[in-house]
């Protein structure tokens, strides 16, 4: 965009982005999986029922389930930031797949089950 004001702040045309929201045919499997996995690990890491729903209720669409996997469940503060910083919900879902694919080749068979962040482990 342009700028309009630089004085006394910073005033900039902008445009809003919109995010692709339409999951393709084949990355709908992966959300599914997806979707098992996560709530595999809110069963594992969060310990009251009442909590564990009140997140899971929250995660009501495909952006909201990887924006929390990238935020909660990805290891790699990079891979985070890549995850969240793309707009294409396809894109996410890929990238999520060859970390799971890189992890899991790169560990044991328990890698392939997203494991927390170190730092939200209880």
């Amino acid at each position: 965009g342009r700028i309009i004001q630089r004085e006394p702040y910073l005033i900039c045309d902008a445009r809003v982005l919109a995010d692709v929201a339409e999951i393709s045919e084949r990355n709908r499997f992966r959300l599914n999986r997806y979707r098992r996995h996560l709530d595999r690990w809110l069963e594992t890491n969060v310990k009251e029922a009442r909590h564990r729903e009140m997140l899971a209720s929250g995660l009501n669409s495909p952006a909201r389930i990887v924006e929390f996997l990238a935020t909660h469940v990805v290891r790699d503060p990079d891979a985070r930031q890549l995850l969240l910083e793309k707009d294409d919900i396809n894109e996410r879902l890929s990238i999520l797949q060859r970390l799971q694919l890189d992890e899991s080749s790169a560990n044991t068979a328990e890698a392939q089950e997203l494991k927390p962040a170190p730092e939200l482990r209880p």
